[in-house]
């Protein structure tokens, strides 16, 4: 049933209603338009076409399945239950799995799964999409150790249904345990080693693991096994492991197939002007970010910007470097990176003021994170001291205090390397350049990024809070998972 065709019926109905009359439905017609009140979450209408409904076809098992759910719903599981034991022998997957969905609310996990096994036994229709059926309820129900239960039992038995798999998925998208999820991976691939679904999800988890050779070698095993090698999700995140393992030019390859899907060409670009960048390609990256910002109509990533602006200085592209980071500045404002190439841009056409004024903006904008950062460190309590001491004096203007303070600090705790970014910016709020940049020459300004965005990042606080792309730098893990949730992929 079309969209408009149910709304129509629908409206039609429920002004009958009003009036005390009923318009008459076939059966399959008012579990079409239930279906399409369920996708709107139109509940209230929901529960009223099916009670109407029942009464027109009170033998009709899709409309008591939908009962049986209402009563779960309910938190009628008794009710529930005793509904769909009554409907036995229609030999319905749905009604099984009610029973079983009942038992699980019942607090009856071994009875249910009793049964479960039973329909095993019996051999019934549609055995595999009961098992579905029954993992999509409990994930719902969030009973995630019950539905690994089911997911693995289903497995074993159909470890090539695509409805398990997509179950599966929603399990890991929603329990985030890599460790259960793998472990239901490998026993799979040891139930079944010829079987490419089994590799490509171990792949797949691995990369969420942060394994990225042991799921280069899984999408291996599943194209062996028969898996569609030119799968755009799974050469995207092979390429991605080749990107991780900083294989840029076997990333770069796979990075540009894809490139030439239209669909997927916005995702990949970043990305891949990135690899390019890594490789010091700096003209192939220049033209592929030049083009993406022409194109955009979205805000702009912040790693794009800066990426872009790398490229312009890389091939003295003086002016486009100039107006790009104002652009940045603009849309990132409190982004320590972005200031930090403020202050270099001051420093090198001899702008002292401004130079001192963005140091200033930078050592504001990351001083309170390092400070807790730095004070969140086990042991080297002098060296904490000392940092905090450093921080106060910067702000009461006791710049050589604050510098003979980050000096020892550093001295004592020499991992602490963002110490150095801040004896530099002291000593240009000190207006001492050539203090600056002789301290930055053992410093370079691609370190000093480095320091910064590494000790934030492992910390768990990226400089960059802005919303990530939905491919580009996203972590292994949150990468995976928005794969995992798109059910429109294949494999």
């Amino acid at each position: 049933m079309k969209e408009e065709e149910a709304r129509k019926l629908i409206e039609a109905f429920f002004e009958a209603d009003a009036q005390g009359k009923t318009i008459y439905m076939d059966a399959d017609q008012v579990d079409e338009a239930l279906d399409w009140l369920e996708d709107e979450r139109y509940l209230d209408d929901y529960y009223r076409l099916l009670e109407v409904g029942l009464r027109l076809h009170p033998d009709y098992i899709p409309l008591l399945v939908r009962r049986c759910f209402q009563l779960i719903y309910e938190e009628k599981y008794k009710e529930a239950y005793d509904l769909a034991t009554s409907l036995e022998n229609s030999r319905n997957y749905e009604v099984y799995a009610v029973q079983i969905d009942s038992l699980f609310c019942l607090e009856e996990p071994e009875k249910a799964l009793r049964l479960l096994e039973q329909r095993v036994e019996e051999n019934c229709e549609d055995l595999d999409l009961l098992f579905a059926d029954v993992a999509d309820f409990l994930i719902q129900y969030k009973m995630l150790m019950a539905s690994r239960e089911v997911l693995k039992r289903g497995f074993e038995l159909f470890p090539d249904s695509p409805d398990l798999k997509d179950e599966f998925n929603d399990f890991i998208a929603l329990a985030c345990e890599l460790p259960q999820a793998m472990q239901i991976c490998k026993d799979l691939v040891d139930a079944h080693p010829y079987t490419s679904e089994g590799w490509s999800m171990l792949g797949k988890l691995q990369v969420a693991a942060k394994e990225y050779n042991k799921a280069l070698e899984s999408f291996d095993f599943a194209a062996l096994c028969g898996g569609d090698a030119e799968d755009p999700e799974i050469k995207m995140l092979r390429a991605y492991c080749h990107y991780m393992n900083d294989n840029q030019e076997e990333a770069i390859k796979l990075f540009e197939e894809l490139r030439e899907m239209p669909e997927l060409r916005e995702r990949i670009v970043p990305i891949l002007a990135e690899c390019y960048l890594r490789c010091q390609k700096y003209q192939e990256s220049y033209t592929l970010l030049r083009q993406f910002i022409d194109q955009a109509t979205d805000t702009i990533e912040i790693s794009v910007l800066l990426n872009f602006h790398t490229c312009c200085l890389a091939l003295k592209h003086w002016d486009e470097a100039e107006s790009i980071l104002e652009l940045a500045s603009e849309l990132y404002s409190t982004n320590s990176i972005v200031l930090h190439r403020l202050v270099i841009a001051a420093v090198e056409r001899n702008d002292l003021e401004d130079a001192v004024a963005q140091a200033d903006r930078l050592f504001q904008s990351v001083a309170e994170d390092s400070y807790h950062m730095v004070m969140s460190e086990n042991g080297h309590e002098e060296a904490k001291a000392l940092f905090s001491q450093a921080i106060h004096l910067y702000k009461e203007r006791d710049y050589d205090g604050a510098l003979l303070c980050f000096r020892k600090a550093y001295e004592t705790f020499p991992a602490m390397r963002i110490i150095e970014f801040f004896m530099a910016i002291t000593y240009l709020k000190k207006k001492d350049i050539e203090s600056y940049l002789n301290h930055t020459r053992y410093i370079s300004p691609e370190e000093i990024e480095t320091i910064l965005d590494n000790w934030f990042l492992e910390k768990g606080n990226h400089l960059n809070n802005e919303p990530q792309a939905e491919f580009e730098h996203l972590s292994p893990s949150a990468l995976v998972k928005a794969y995992l949730r798109n059910k429109s992929n294949r494999n």
